[in-house]
């Protein structure tokens, strides 16, 4: 019989030290704050976790099909669920992470609220943990990584959005700073070395300028059906400004004599 979570449930982890250090300095780093400038370790946690479950799903997938596929193996579905659990049991273990002598509390919001049914559902049956011996393994996971790829699994939804603006050309709008923007989104940028950020370049229409998006303060963006196709001169100043390391949202103006939009 499985127990589902109430709203208004919250679910206590115990996690390392170590943990609890990089979740609180994410949050305050990405805008997960509250009115007294603490982080906002609910907010943060209900944004991160079914992110965090999505890529083990997705690993999980990636499994099957190469045991189903790639291996012809007849007992797959056997041996996929062996890898599963040892996965969790090897990589993830608590022993590399300290003592676990920190607590943190997480209640489901309504947005997410369904993921952490999932969990207690589906994917405990699957690893053989419990609930908080397995959000502490997603957590376990997360704070291996370095600073840039955390970002992007924090903000996963907002950067394949933006990806996909980049790839077809499509206009994306956001809100940046509280300012509302009208972008030809060119690359988004991943600093894996010293400053550990991810951000978008990109040319606004409305203020005709390129400059640098950083992605945690990247707001409610969408794309329109229309498309810009920038003029070759723009795309060869975009491409400058890209392989000149402007990182720190200084702006280019740029004076176009003509737009093509589609």
């Amino acid at each position: 019989m499985y127990t589902y979570i109430m709203l208004s449930d919250k679910i206590k982890v115990r996690i390392s030290p170590f943990i609890a250090l990089i979740i609180d300095n994410d949050a305050q780093s990405w805008g997960f704050v509250k009115g007294d400038d603490s982080s906002n370790k609910n907010a943060f946690l209900n944004k991160l976790i079914p992110n965090m479950v999505a890529l083990r799903k997705e690993r999980r997938e990636e499994i099957r099909e190469l045991l189903e596929n790639d291996y012809q193996r007849d007992d797959a579905e056997k041996v996929y669920e062996c890898v599963n659990t040892v996965i969790d049991q090897v990589y993830f273990r608590d022993e590399e992470l300290d003592n676990l002598t920190e607590d943190v509390w997480i209640r489901p919001d309504r947005e997410h609220l369904s993921i952490f049914d999932e969990i207690e559902t589906e994917e405990l049956a699957v690893t053989m943990l419990d609930m908080s011996a397995y959000i502490r393994g997603l957590l376990n996971e997360y704070v291996r990584l370095p600073q840039y790829k955390r970002q992007q699994i924090l903000f996963r939804e907002e950067k394949d959005l933006i990806n996909e603006a980049c790839v077809t050309e499509r206009i994306l709008r956001f809100f940046y700073d509280g300012e509302r923007y009208k972008v030809y989104a060119y690359w988004m940028m991943y600093q894996y070395s010293l400053k550990q950020q991810c951000y978008l370049v990109a040319y606004d229409l409305e203020r005709r300028e390129i400059r640098s998006f950083f992605l945690e303060k990247i707001k409610e963006p969408y794309m329109l059906k229309k498309k810009f196709i920038p003029p070759q001169p723009l795309e060869e100043l975009l491409t400058e400004y890209c392989e000149s390391g402007e990182y720190n949202e200084d702006t280019v103006l740029i004076i176009e004599e003509k737009s093509d939009e589609k």
